[in-house]
Order: structure tokens, then sequence, then C-alpha cells
């Protein structure tokens, strides 16, 4: 799905709000719950699990939901802080990018979400 990143974070604040948008429930806050918990972990490291949609990773010391599209284009939703944060990025991948989500995670983990904990 193609979106702006103010879309990004109406989907994202979506979640954060458990479901409701403009005061009316859209998404159970059930099925949030539900995709936000772990199912399956992921080969590519530790402290990383998928659920129903979601990447989850520890950042900051707390377990995110991270929306991953194509390219680099990132959702977090941090409930702990109240907070969504995204990250869009060229959609091209190519051969000089490599190492490029680990320099996005590792932006909004040491440069928002550390930040925003005080620490």
């Amino acid at each position: 799905m193609e979106m702006t990143p103010r879309q990004m974070l109406e989907f994202g604040r979506l979640y954060l709000n458990e479901g409701f948008y403009e005061n009316e429930q859209v998404i159970s806050k059930a099925w949030i719950e539900d995709s936000h918990k772990p199912r399956a972990r992921s080969p590519r490291g530790q402290g990383r699990f998928y659920g129903y949609g979601w990447w989850l990773r520890d950042l900051a010391g707390m377990q995110v939901p991270v929306a991953w599209g194509y390219g680099g284009q990132l959702i977090f939703v941090v409930k702990e802080l109240d907070l969504v944060v995204v990250a869009t990025s060229e959609s091209t991948p190519g051969s000089s990018r490599r190492g490029h989500l680990g320099r996005l995670y590792d932006l909004v983990e040491e440069h928002v979400l550390l930040p925003a904990k005080g620490q």
C-alpha cells in the first residue's frame, strides 16, 4: 500500500490509540493487542520478533512494534511514550544502501526514543 508520511503517522496513531479514529472504534482493541504480541522469532537477530503484520524490536529498553515497508518506510508505535515515529527512505534499494535500515533504527533509538525517555 502506498502512503504519504502523514498517512503513515495516522496509521500509527490508529494503533497507538487502540483502534480508535475520531472517537470511533474502527479496529478492535483485542486485534491491536494481539498484533503486537510476539508470534515468531526473527532469524535476523536477538530481540526481534514478528506479530500480526508488525515487527517487534527491542529499542531503548522497550519492545516497539514497527511497520516496515519496502525500501525502509517505517512506522514505530511507542505506547510507553505515547509516540508514533515515521521514517521514509529512498524506495529503490541498491548495493550502496547496505546497513541503511540499521542506521535508521539507531537514529530513532538514539535521537528520538532515548531522549524522550529522559536518558
